[in-house]
C-alpha cells in the first residue's frame, strides 16, 4: 500500500504542476469580469483596461448578463447595442476581451464553458462575499474594485437619456457619439427587446468573439 500511496502522491504533484504550468503560460492568463453592463459605462471601461495594463492579465472575459426581460428601466437595452459600445471603447484592445451573454450570473457554471483559462474574477466590493466564495471553489483569485458613493453608474447614463441631459452622459460613459446616443435614447425610452427564449444558439458557436448561452441550455446543466 505505500508504494501505491506515494504513487497517488507524486501523481498529485504531477496534476498540480501540470495545471500550474498551464494557467502561467503566455496567453493563458485572463480574467472573468461580469455585470449587466445595463449600459457598459466609462468606469466598467477602465477596470477592463485595468485588468490588462495594470494587473497583466492576457485578456478579459466580459459576462453580460441579461437582466429581467419585463424590467424595461433597468434593462433596456440589446446584446447588440452592449456589444457596440464595448467594442467602441476597447478598439485599441483587440484580441484583449471576449463576450458572453447568458442569462444567468451563477459563476462556476458559466467558467466551465468558456474557451479561456480563468484565473481571477474581478467584481465590485458589494459583491464580495459571493465572489470570494465563488474564487475559493474554483482556486482562482478574487480581485476587488471598490466604488465610491459619488461614483459613475449605469443608472445615472439610463436617467441622462430619459432626461436628455448630455453632460451627464458623456461624464458616465465617457465619450458622446450622436447616433449611438440616439441609438441608446430610442431603446430606453421605446424598448425593443431581443428575445431570450425565442433565440437559439449553439452552445460552442462564437460569433464575433460572442458566446451566447440560451435559457434552455441553462436549465439544462451548464
Amino acid at each position: 500500500h505505500t508504494k501505491k500511496d506515494n504513487f497517488k502522491k507524486q501523481e498529485d504533484l504531477f496534476l498540480i504542476a501540470k495545471n500550474l504550468i498551464i494557467k502561467n503560460a503566455k496567453g493563458n492568463n485572463w480574467c472573468l469580469f461580469q455585470g449587466r453592463f445595463q449600459p457598459p459605462t466609462k468606469a466598467h471601461i477602465q477596470i477592463i483596461k485595468d485588468c490588462i495594463d495594470k494587473y497583466k492579465f492576457d485578456g478579459v472575459y466580459i459576462v453580460m448578463v441579461r437582466g429581467i426581460k419585463s424590467d424595461s428601466f433597468n434593462n433596456p437595452f440589446t446584446d447588440n447595442l452592449r456589444k457596440k459600445i464595448i467594442d467602441i471603447q476597447l478598439k485599441d484592445y483587440k484580441g484583449k476581451y471576449k463576450i458572453l451573454f447568458t442569462n444567468s450570473g451563477l459563476i462556476p457554471n458559466i467558467i466551465g464553458k468558456l474557451d479561456k483559462n480563468i484565473n481571477a474574477i474581478v467584481g465590485g466590493s458589494d459583491r464580495k462575499n459571493e465572489y470570494e466564495k465563488f474564487s475559493k471553489e474554483l482556486d482562482v483569485k478574487f480581485i476587488e474594485i471598490k466604488r465610491p458613493s459619488d461614483s459613475i453608474s449605469a443608472t445615472k447614463v439610463r436617467n441622462s437619456l430619459i432626461n436628455d441631459d448630455i453632460k451627464s452622459f458623456k461624464d458616465n460613459m465617457g465619450f458622446y457619439d450622436k447616433n449611438l446616443y440616439n441609438e441608446m435614447k430610442l431603446q430606453i425610452l421605446s424598448p425593443t427587446k431581443e428575445s431570450i427564449e425565442n433565440t437559439k444558439y449553439n452552445e460552442n458557436k462564437s460569433v464575433n468573439n460572442v458566446l451566447k448561452i440560451t435559457l434552455t441550455e441553462y436549465i439544462g446543466g451548464i
